[in-house]
């Protein structure tokens, strides 16, 4: 599908390839609605979350791809390519790298009313999971935030939104994001080293037990939803992005079953007079892993 946009990047020399509509894309290099898998699926193919959700063209080329919104007054959406300068970890965080340490024990068992309200639950799901790790002081105690009642409670949104990003620092590029639909896991506010800081959560979650081998987040993932709020960020507030990744072991020939696995990469995204830097500045400084009995606490 993308052979023919990955040639004209190679060919231009460049790393970041020029926005173009996905639907004239597609009429220009004769690809048709029933060629596609699945059919039709926009989304499937330009908004991807990890390197395993890249087409093999793409992973092969090492290339990923950026959904940019629509444009030009029609609804069609826009994409773009753009080569990897280094390595994956560019555009992605690459759990491999980030989760080698083993998960310490976290014990939930003494807060019972917690585990009370998250036996309700008829599922689990990343924004329940995320609430859950606040309340029981897992995300506290990986993010070296010791006054809990500085939080702001967290939220979540989405919405269209508008801005300008670099996908590299080497790069002069700037892609555009045009009324492009962003969505924010979670997000709060809290006081650490008597700063105030915001923090952005972007998170995901495997229930087949599977450990971190294969497992990535695109960063643009994180960088989108601090794009989306920025003119409302002043500069004394440190905004942080953070990834979790939660690992529901349900199997019960895994010695872990009944756990739940929760890596959490704290990250950093330099902010130079107001204006946040690329896609490959975004960096994790601080990898933390915790398990605890889900029996008891779901």
């Amino acid at each position: 599908m993308f052979e023919t946009a990955i040639k004209e990047l190679l060919d231009s020399g460049d790393l970041i390839g020029i926005p173009e509509s996905f639907q004239a894309y597609k009429a220009r290099v004769g690809i048709t609605i029933k060629s596609l898998s699945p059919a039709g699926s926009t989304a499937k193919h330009i908004s991807i979350y990890s390197v395993k959700g890249l087409r093999p063209e793409l992973q092969e080329a090492q290339c990923t791809v950026f959904r940019l919104g629509s444009r030009n007054n029609n609804h069609f959406t826009h994409f773009a390519l753009a080569k990897v300068n280094k390595d994956w970890s560019d555009y992605f965080l690459m759990d491999e790298i980030l989760f080698t340490e083993e998960p310490k024990f976290y014990d939930t068992s003494k807060i019972p009313d917690i585990n009370f309200l998250f036996n309700l639950l008829p599922s689990f799901s990343e924004s329940a999971l995320v609430s859950f790790s606040l309340a029981s002081g897992i995300l506290f105690k990986a993010l070296n935030l010791k006054k809990q009642e500085n939080l702001i409670k967290p939220a979540l949104s989405s919405g269209s939104y508008t801005f300008n990003f670099k996908p590299l620092s080497v790069s002069d590029k700037i892609l555009n994001h045009v009324k492009g639909q962003v969505e924010i896991d979670s997000f709060f506010l809290a006081e650490r080293d008597n700063k105030k800081c915001l923090f952005i959560v972007e998170a995901k979650m495997n229930k087949s037990g599977r450990g971190v081998e294969g497992a990535s987040l695109a960063k643009h993932k994180l960088l989108y939803p601090i794009l989306s709020i920025q003119e409302h960020v002043k500069d004394d507030v440190t905004v942080i992005p953070v990834y979790i990744r939660y690992i529901i072991n349900n199997s019960k020939k895994s010695l872990n079953y009944g756990k739940i696995t929760i890596n959490i990469s704290e990250c950093s995204l330099p902010r130079v007079n107001g204006i946040f830097s690329s896609i490959d500045k975004l960096v994790p400084v601080k990898n933390t892993r915790y398990i605890f009995n889900s029996k008891n606490a779901m």
